[in-house]
């Protein structure tokens, strides 16, 4: 008897440690736009209080007039409203159920799946979102398609030990000489899918481009860029199999039953400054013990800054995002404006106007303190304040919250075609 009370205690342990992703039926994302300084207070407030299962800021706090994004679970969801009302906020459901457009986003993908199964010349398909495996073997698959202008490399292992697998793509200088570099890295936060979508297609754009566009090919003959699809690798990958909306690292936190950090909170510029960042492991924008304690940071802090010792010039840096329609310059960690934030706007407002002239898409631009919130120990700062890089910036990809983290993948096309436009100024720019 005591054997098989002990077998049963075994395979009960066994079953409830077996993952399945979580779901989201019901859920709703729910809107509120503060209209004064003691609201935006009281939202961060309360913020700090319940965000975890049942509620999660997806947009962030920002400022009066901007508008706050909340997912709720049916359970809660007539307790915050209630507490929005008691804040003489009104609200509106933007999303009714947060589930049925994950269930929409991942079909494609495995219709998509099931094709490459049944033939295995069935290409990569640029218009789905695809999982950590099938983004890794198109870094493998693209890099062998076109070897004279892309080489595959290890930026590092994550705390999982998975590989993040990197892109340099450029035709190499016939006389050898240093080019300048253009930097792109998306996926440092896991949930936001658009993100790693779009980079490989404007990758695939650039590759497949070169040879039969001019400019693209000039841009190709004239500067190299490294492209990062996903930098958060065990994040995204936990996207997958356990938890769609996972934002941090998979990190295990020592005096904490929360998992993970925000790994754009964990660069070593200004790490850790109060209003930037969060010290509580279960939130969101949680820092980490100390500036790149994140695997993943060290690792592409490391290269990047080796790329930099050994001559070339990081001419541009890109660090993609999603949602919000932004195009953002350092600092994230004070509302001051940098040194060269005049320089830095001119050239992002000129690709936002090229940008929004294809589809009439609203961008907005400007510091990333000032549009959106204060972000300390960021991507964009670091890369501008510590390794010199002028031309840095953030982008927030659509959209500004219908979809919000679940944008549909019949969006991915139309972001990158307007994306692409806005990129290639740049590029054009620092060549």
């Amino acid at each position: 008897m005591t054997l098989s009370i002990l077998l049963f205690t075994i395979i009960i342990i066994f079953a409830c440690s077996v993952a399945t992703p979580r779901r989201y039926d019901g859920y709703k994302l729910v809107r509120t736009i503060p209209d004064m300084d003691d609201v935006l207070d009281s939202l961060r407030i309360l913020k700090d209080m319940s965000e975890g299962e049942d509620v999660d800021f997806w947009n962030g706090i920002k400022r009066l007039g901007m508008p706050v994004d909340i997912a709720v679970s049916p359970q809660m969801e007539a307790t915050l409203i209630a507490l929005l009302e008691d804040f003489g906020l009104r609200s509106t459901i933007v999303i009714t159920d947060i589930q049925a457009l994950i269930d929409d986003q991942l079909r494609p993908s495995l219709s998509t799946r099931v094709k490459r199964d049944v033939d295995s010349t069935n290409e990569f398909d640029y218009n789905v979102y695809h999982p950590l495996g099938e983004i890794n073997k198109w870094v493998n698959d693209i890099s062998a398609e076109y070897p004279n202008i892309a080489t595959k490399i290890d930026i590092g292992v994550s705390y999982k030990k998975r590989n993040i697998l990197a892109l340099k793509i450029g035709r190499a200088s016939p006389a050898g000489d240093s080019k300048p570099v253009a930097w792109f890295q998306a996926g440092i936060h896991a949930r936001e899918w658009i993100s790693p979508a779009s980079i490989i297609f404007v990758t695939h754009k650039l590759l497949s481009g070169y040879g039969s566009d001019n400019e693209i090919t000039a841009l190709l003959d004239g500067l190299d860029i490294y492209i990062i699809p996903v930098l958060n690798v065990d994040g995204y990958a936990y996207t997958w199999t356990n938890d769609r909306l996972w934002r941090k690292t998979r990190s295990e936190n020592s005096d904490s039953m929360c998992v993970g950090v925000d790994a754009n909170r964990n660069y070593d510029l200004h790490w850790g400054d109060a209003d930037g960042a969060d010290g509580n492991p279960c939130n969101e924008t949680y820092r980490g013990t100390e500036a790149t304690s994140e695997e993943e940071i060290k690792a592409v802090t490391r290269y990047m800054q080796g790329v930099v010792d050994s001559g070339d010039t990081i001419r541009l840096f890109i660090d993609f995002h999603s949602y919000g329609q932004v195009w953002m310059a350092p600092w994230g960690y004070t509302e001051d404006p940098s040194d060269d934030f005049e320089d830095q706007n001119n050239l992002q407002a000129e690709a936002v106007e090229a940008l929004t002239a294809v589809h009439g898409t609203n961008y907005t631009y400007g510091q990333i303190s000032q549009t959106m919130y204060k972000a300390s120990g960021c991507s964009v700062d670091w890369a501008y304040g510590a390794l010199g890089v002028l031309y840095s910036y953030t982008i927030e990809l659509p959209d500004t919250g219908d979809f919000g983290f679940t944008l549909p993948p019949e969006r991915i096309e139309s972001t990158v075609t307007e994306l692409f436009e806005g990129l290639k100024v740049a590029l054009n720019h620092i060549l």
